[in-house]
């Protein structure tokens, strides 16, 4: 990880201070992140490790498609037609994105885990609504652009929020993925390339884009951290099946994202009415149908979870949870309905053969007092 960290600072220096070299230069910092996957997955060899190398090559993809962008610009002198090859390499990462995303998720949690689906959709849909009204719509409206112009343009932002929301479903689960070193590096690089995605979309819808090395530097730390993720030692356990836990409750800092997620709406709305630019009222209102939605499905499922373990506390009843008849204190004898039986006939049978027992010692007894008397 430290020469990698080292290659990548050495880099960034040279591609900020020297104008002539950013080309190849750039091409060598998404390489390094490219060759960081493969090197920490060949290293740490995890239980599964097809979503990494799909990782790999969706990285390696997405600086195929920078490197073609700049060798045309600074080479040839020339513009970049739209759409371009470039564009090709950039929504064919997305797809690669996706798909390593979705073979973590699917190794890393097994079983139906419905409250972390929908809390997840819950983050994805916030989120989604300001980059519909600041991004996608005011593509649909960009005049002279062809249907496959604009449909290019729309697809990176959805490509964005689907990333984000393959994420979210990874992290959803449980906590203990936050304290993941891989997965908050992940996390790092995801918001980085979506946040500066997103601006530079908005900067080029206002003519206000010019490229500079300072704005470069968001694609740099996206680069680097997918690199650091796979390079470090936590990454085995994100394709290592991990159970799921029961809980009645979620985390706080779930609450906490949640709770965000679905004030996004009407921070959204209480905006558009204050600039009096409310254009996108019936998207607002659809997506707070649909969060309203998800979270009464969330309540709907977390009552379904706690009534269904209370049958099975009361299936188990009052033995449940008290220790095992074996003598071995530090036992817990768990007793359903079928072992309750069990163990009824079992006391009476004990009862019966302590009552014959005492019987015999009385007649006993008596024995001994009559030869006594003689």
């Amino acid at each position: 990880m430290t020469a990698h960290v080292t290659l990548v600072a050495v880099s960034t220096v040279i591609y900020m201070t020297v104008p002539p070299a950013r080309t190849p230069v750039w091409a060598v910092i998404g390489l390094a992140g490219a060759a960081a996957v493969v090197t920490g997955t060949r290293m740490h060899r995890p239980a599964h490790r097809w979503p990494w190398w799909v990782l790999a090559a969706g990285l390696l993809t997405f600086v195929a498609g920078d490197t073609y962008d700049n060798v045309v610009e600074e080479y040839f002198h020339a513009s970049d037609p739209f759409p371009s090859p470039s564009d090709a390499c950039y929504l064919a990462a997305y797809a690669l994105f996706a798909a390593a995303l979705s073979g973590l998720i699917h190794y890393r949690w097994r079983g139906r885990d419905l409250p972390s689906l929908l809390d997840a959709l819950i983050c994805t849909a916030g989120l989604a609504l300001p980059v519909w009204v600041y991004l996608v719509r005011p593509l649909t409206q960009v005049e002279g652009l062809t249907w496959q112009q604009r449909g290019i343009s729309i697809a990176y932002p959805v490509g964005d929020v689907l990333v984000l929301a393959l994420l979210a479903r990874l992290l959803t689960p449980s906590s203990l993925s936050w304290r993941n070193r891989s997965v908050q590096l992940l996390v790092v690089g995801t918001l980085t390339l979506l946040g500066f995605d997103i601006a530079y979309g908005i900067l080029q819808l206002n003519s206000m884009w010019q490229a500079g090395p300072l704005l470069d530097a968001g694609w740099i730390v996206f680069y680097t951290a997918w690199g650091l993720a796979a390079l470090h030692p936590a990454m085995v356990h994100l394709t290592a099946s991990v159970p799921l836990r029961e809980s009645l409750l979620p985390p706080p800092h779930r609450l906490l994202m949640l709770g965000a997620a679905t004030l996004i709406a009407p921070g959204v709305l209480l905006y558009e009415g204050l600039t009096r630019k409310a254009h996108d009222a019936p998207v607002i209102a659809a997506i707070s149908g649909v969060l309203f939605l998800l979270v009464l499905l969330r309540l709907a499922a977390r009552r379904g979870h706690h009534r269904g373990r209370g049958r099975r506390l009361r299936g188990a009843g009052p033995l449940a949870a008290r220790p095992a008849p074996s003598g071995d204190a530090g036992a817990v004898h768990f007793a359903g309905r079928g072992d309750r039986a069990h163990l009824r006939a079992g006391l009476v049978g004990a009862g019966e053969r302590g009552q014959r027992h005492r019987g015999s010692a009385a007649a006993a007894r008596d024995r001994a007092v009559r030869r006594t008397s003689v």
